[in-house]
């Protein structure tokens, strides 16, 4: 309801009508203060800044983002009982825009075989990006170096999109069953960015 207080300013007094009435929660309009500022029931914002959302709408998206995955958040994940395959075994599926800023790859139980003569990353079966996996000495990974639970850590840089995959393949032939343990450095590009 409308209410009248008096104000002083500069030794003059004035009468201003002000509004308490509380608005409706999730008004569009913004024709008073209390409908601009909204209410603690107003529903979260979502996308772009418009015309028809309160300042608790926006203050409550802008929280969500913080607790949720925002953009630049990290969305490492870490995958484990990995066999690694000729054919590919699918690491991750990426849900939204995601940066893949590194591969961390350790074998878990006894000696990969040596007929695995090579490790691949892959993006998907259409083969979008492809890399093979080299030591810094500059020769291939293969199954025998990881006698003795030995990891390797792979730059990647690359930037999956919804539904894409990541694969790991294997070179010369299959290999141990759950063999390995993959973890996905990765950061989100678009609000709400996951991998899975």
């Amino acid at each position: 309801m409308a209410g009248y207080k008096i104000l002083a300013f500069f030794g003059r007094h004035f009468l201003c009508e002000t509004d308490n009435t509380r608005p409706a929660a999730n008004l569009t309009t913004d024709n008073t203060f209390t409908a601009t500022i909204g209410r603690k029931a107003d529903t979260a914002a979502t996308g772009a800044v418009g015309t028809t959302k309160s300042i608790a709408a926006y203050l409550k998206q802008i929280v969500t983002l913080l607790l949720g995955t925002a953009i630049g958040a990290p969305l490492h994940t870490a995958v484990a009982g990995v066999r690694v395959l000729m054919a590919g075994a699918t690491i991750v599926t990426a849900t939204g825009s995601v940066f893949i800023k590194a591969v961390h790859l350790k074998k878990l139980t006894t000696s990969e075989s040596s007929g695995v003569t090579s490790f691949r990353l892959r993006t998907d079966d259409t083969v979008s990006l492809s890399m093979l996996l080299y030591k810094a000495d500059g020769s291939l990974v293969r199954g025998e170096d990881f006698s003795g639970g030995s990891s390797f850590v792979f730059d990647v840089g690359w930037i999956l999109s919804t539904t894409k995959i990541l694969k790991l393949l294997s070179g010369g032939s299959d290999g141990q069953a759950a063999g390995y343990q993959v973890i996905v450095e990765a950061y989100a590009l678009t609000e709400g960015a996951s991998l899975a």
